[in-house]
């Protein structure tokens, strides 16, 4: 998710940038930024208490957060949780 209030061709061309092949949710808000300068949070990342980038929620299939972190995270660490996530 997107908790900085950018609009989607912002978003759209961070990803490109860097190559990101992962879906993106946006969360707008009444100051939207861009890929220079952060807007304001959405009412997503108010309600998650989202302060860190990036932060990292795992959620189940069951909709229930399995693990959360905040800042860069090992790519294997991140699979591992996803994996758990799962049930694999």
């Amino acid at each position: 998710m997107n908790g900085d209030g950018e609009d989607a061709a912002s978003v759209f061309a961070y990803h490109r940038y860097f190559g990101l092949t992962f879906p993106a949710l946006l969360d707008p808000s009444g100051t939207p930024g861009n890929f220079h300068h952060p807007g304001a949070a959405g009412s997503v990342s108010i309600s998650y208490r989202l302060r860190t980038f990036p932060t990292f929620y795992v959620v189940d299939a069951k909709g229930r957060i399995t693990w959360r972190s905040d800042g860069e995270q090992p790519d294997a660490l991140l699979r591992r949780e996803l994996r758990r996530a799962a049930g694999a």
